[in-house]
């Protein structure tokens, strides 16, 4: 499916969503559409979401803590625990990553 047949596939979904209101998931109250077609090579703040996904995808993914390591200080944090990072692992205990860590 190219760009625009695409944009406008999610365009109509949008449309749909907002007459509704409604989602498989239950009602969603705030939606922020904007950013949904964003180009993030012109959007900062896309950019650095891009970045963060990268650097977490890395460390999760392939094990590469380089990106990660670099960024983790900037995670708000509430006493210890790191908030905004979340490792879905059936033995959380044994992980050594920050979430895990930081989780007990």
């Amino acid at each position: 499916m190219d760009s625009a047949k695409y944009q406008g596939h999610l365009d109509t979904l949008l449309l749909e969503y907002r007459k509704t209101g409604k989602t498989k998931f239950g009602r969603v109250k705030n939606f922020a559409d904007a950013p949904t077609f964003a180009n993030s090579k012109t959007t900062r703040l896309l950019q650095v979401a891009d970045l963060v996904s990268y650097a977490i995808f890395r460390r999760y993914e392939r094990g590469d803590t380089s990106l990660l390591d670099r960024i983790i200080h900037r995670f708000y944090r509430d006493d210890t625990v790191i908030h905004g990072l979340m490792h879905h692992t059936a033995r959380y205990w044994e992980c050594t990553c920050p979430a895990c860590l930081s989780r007990r």
